[in-house]
């Protein structure tokens, strides 16, 4: 199902998918430091 955030319609899989790239950039970033 959709998910509402305010006025934009976002597809759950592709929230979820953006949080992950994100976490695992976090995590090189804090690895080639």
């Amino acid at each position: 199902p959709p998910l509402r955030i305010g006025s934009l319609s976002l597809d759950f899989g592709f929230a979820l998918t953006l949080l992950i790239v994100l976490i695992l950039m976090n995590v090189v970033g804090l690895f080639i430091r």
